[in-house]
Order: C-alpha cells, then sequence, then structure tokens
C-alpha cells in the first residue's frame, strides 16, 4: 500500500479517476476528501485540486457569464434565440416607429380641430356684431309731390353711432344760391362731430329744384348732379369708415310720387284762395 500525499492536488485528482474508473458515476467537479485530514483542509485542498486541475485542461472552465447546459447547447439553438430577441427589437422599432404616425396624426388633427373651432367662433362674433351694430346711410330722395330733391342721413342699425363725422368731397350750394347759409359742405353735420346719432334717427338737408340741377342753365359747380358723402364713427372699440356716392342724375325724367289725398288737399286749398274774401 502507498501511502497517499494529501498535499498533492493530483493525488485527488487520481482518486477522483480511481473511483469513477471502478463504475461509480463521478464529475469531474466531485473529489475525495481525505479521512485523515480536518473538514477545512480538506475543503481548501478541493479548492486547490479544481483549481489546479482546470488550470491543466482537466474541467472546463466555466466563467459564471455564459453558464448553459452543454448537453443541451446546440448551434441552431444560439441562432434561434438570437434571431429571436432580433425580431423583438426590430418589432418594438416597428411599434415605436407607429406610435410617432398616430401622434403626428393626432397632433394635427387636433390643431385643425382648435383652428375650426377659432374660426367658427370668430364667425359666429363677427355675424353678431353685424347684426347688432350702427349702420348709417347718406342717400338722396324726392319730397313727395314737389320737384325738391333732398339729402337723408339716417341710422339704419340697432346701435348707437358714436363720434359720427360727415364730408363732402364737393361744394354743394342749395338751391344753386352761393350765400353762406346755403353752403351745405359747410352745415354744422358736415363740418362737425356729431356725438351720436341713435337707431332710427334721420337728418334730411333740402338740395335743389330739379331745374336748378338738371336745367339748361344749372351751374355744376354751385349744384353738382355727381358728389361722394364719407361717414366715419365709431362702435364697439371699432371704428366704421363708409362711402357714399350720390347720383342725382337718376332722378332727370322721373316723377315725384302721388298721394291722392294730399293732391285732393292741394286743390281745396287753391280753390279756398281763389274765392273772395267776404
Amino acid at each position: 500500500m502507498f501511502a497517499s500525499n494529501s498535499s498533492d492536488p493530483a493525488w485527488h485528482v487520481s482518486q477522483a479517476e480511481g473511483r469513477a474508473g471502478n463504475g461509480q458515476q463521478r464529475t469531474p467537479r466531485q473529489t475525495i476528501r481525505n479521512p485523515k485530514l480536518p473538514r477545512a483542509s480538506c475543503a481548501r485542498e478541493s479548492r486547490l485540486s479544481t483549481k489546479w486541475a482546470r488550470g491543466h485542461g482537466l474541467f472546463p472552465v466555466d466563467t459564471g457569464n455564459n453558464r448553459r447546459d452543454d448537453r443541451n447547447y446546440t448551434p441552431e439553438l444560439g441562432q434561434n434565440w438570437r434571431s429571436t430577441a432580433e425580431g423583438i427589437m426590430s418589432a418594438m422599432e416597428w411599434l415605436t416607429a407607429a406610435l410617432v404616425v398616430i401622434t403626428a396624426i393626432y397632433a394635427y388633427l387636433t390643431h385643425k380641430m382648435a383652428s375650426s373651432a377659432r374660426d367658427t367662433l370668430n364667425e359666429m362674433r363677427e355675424q353678431t356684431w353685424a347684426s347688432t351694430r350702427p349702420q348709417v346711410l347718406v342717400e338722396p330722395y324726392v319730397r313727395p309731390t314737389t320737384p325738391f330733391l333732398y339729402l337723408r342721413v339716417h341710422n339704419v342699425g340697432r346701435s348707437t353711432a358714436n363720434n359720427l363725422s360727415l364730408k363732402l368731397d364737393k361744394e354743394f350750394w342749395q338751391f344753386g344760391e352761393k350765400k353762406d347759409d346755403h353752403a351745405l359742405h359747410m352745415k354744422r353735420a358736415f363740418s362737425e362731430q356729431i356725438d351720436a346719432l341713435h337707431p332710427g334717427q334721420e337728418l334730411h338737408f333740402a338740395l335743389a329744384q330739379g331745374w336748378k340741377i338738371f336745367g339748361k342753365e344749372a351751374d355744376e359747380s354751385l349744384c353738382p348732379s355727381r358728389f361722394t358723402a364719407a361717414a366715419t364713427y365709431s362702435y364697439a372699440g371699432r371704428t366704421i369708415s363708409e362711402a357714399f356716392p350720390v347720383d342725382l342724375s337718376i332722378y332727370l325724367g322721373s316723377e315725384s310720387e302721388h298721394f291722392p289725398v294730399v293732391e285732393e288737399l292741394e286743390k281745396l286749398r287753391k280753390a279756398v284762395e281763389k274765392r273772395p274774401a267776404v
């Protein structure tokens, strides 16, 4: 019998291989403890023998990072795992791209809806403002049953026109007479600002008889048949400016409106005037 050399790591390896050769299934990691040594020393010797065996290429080196079961591992299995991982990563990239596209579409639609809502609100505000605003008109007309033409300024809107300013682009002398009190363009309404013109309120100004404007002796410098009246006023923080072309020539050859009752009363008045005084 040979004495065992417990300090030699190769002794443990040879003992392990001898036992394995006697029919006992033992892995290279298993070692035979020397019963003559304490348990702590045996453990230390086991570690030393394992380290020595790995250093000499007897045991496979296990780094701890790539542990796998060598009996079940095949290159095809590793390739399948890599393909699966790449497929998962590719699917995640596609999902991320799809999410970005959906988010962009949602942001665009939200912006369009918000813009449409603002446009609708602005239209409603404009419609409300237009339906409640003042509206100043300047227009000529013929006084019924007379040959006189007049100029009318009136507010047909639903609110008061504030700070109204009226201007004529030409001088107009009423009745074709160049007198200070007949200068229409110098009247207070056309030379000074009107504080307020309320809804339904009207201003009337006599122009001249028809023959003073359209007759052979008509003077365009005194009674122009065409001129423009401008109106500027304010409402709800806005300033409104409008121009009104006035064309008196449209009344040339037309007849004034007839009122039978008024005509009969006029005939009666003339008849009474012809009767001699008693």
